[in-house]
């Protein structure tokens, strides 16, 4: 049997959105400047790191030669949706268990975003933990705070830990729609309910024990998640995938 091309080997790598692998494969070959530039920071994005994403030289280049644009947002919020793009790629390609390990720090941020939209300097209610395990509310200052909500909060919350659980429980006193609330509450929910069933995990975790064991499956979660994060103001397009984009135009130049 022959081997595969090398050609064939990428189409497999990009498919599974493996681009560290598809970079070692390429990093001997002589290949288009681009495609290989685009695999590399494919690959950085699975690591979370977009910074090169936004130098003006490259933006420009891919921008005008190719009519692909690099990204969809503005930093902050470009590190949200690459975020998301990961978890997305761990549904796609069946991770279930790194996606579900990954989900708590996105429903964070998200419910932070979410309250300072109402709420702009909710950090100055909160200590910095520097390294610790939590940051806590300032309980006395919201005490006083100029907003209903947090005075709300104060009299149905007493545990000083910042956590999604806190954010949701705030969110609750929000003067936001109910639906939104639900759908927050609903987030929450899935989260606590894999939180559980991974901290004691010793066997496998795939999306059918998934639903068995918390009655939602991977797709919901991420949908969720999407929701949540456009209504914060993060572009995002699920459907039209990004990375699936990027792998195509990567095999255009090969």
């Amino acid at each position: 049997m022959d081997s595969p091309s090398l050609k064939e080997r990428l189409e497999v790598l990009l498919k599974h959105y493996d681009y560290a692998s598809a970079y070692r494969v390429i990093d001997q070959h002589d290949i288009s400047e681009d495609a290989k530039r685009l695999i590399l920071l494919m690959k950085k994005r699975r690591q979370l790191a977009i910074e090169e994403l936004f130098e003006l030289s490259l933006t420009q280049h891919f921008q005008k030669t190719y009519q692909c644009r690099l990204t969809a947002n503005p930093p902050a919020e470009e590190l949200l949706a690459n975020y998301i793009m990961d978890l997305q790629a761990k549904v796609l390609t069946e991770d279930i268990i790194d996606f579900v390990r990954a989900v708590s720090p996105i429903i964070y941020r998200l419910f932070m975003r979410l309250i300072a939209k109402e709420i702009p300097d909710i950090e100055d209610y909160m200590t910095d933990a520097k390294g610790a395990q939590y940051d806590t509310w300032k309980f006395d200052k919201m005490a006083i705070a100029p907003y209903p909500a947090l005075k709300s909060f104060v009299q149905i919350w007493h545990d000083p830990r910042v956590t999604s659980r806190s954010l949701a429980s705030l969110i609750s006193q929000l003067a936001i729609s109910e639906s939104l609330k639900k759908d927050v509450s609903f987030l929450r929910d899935m989260e606590k309910s894999v939180r559980n069933p991974l901290a004691h995990l010793i066997r496998p975790f795939d999306e059918k024990i998934l639903h068995q064991t918390t009655g939602f499956s991977s797709r919901s979660f991420l949908e969720m998640i999407i929701k949540l994060a456009r209504y914060t103001g993060v572009v995002y397009h699920e459907h039209s995938f990004y990375f699936d984009q990027m792998n195509q135009l990567i095999i255009s130049l090969l």
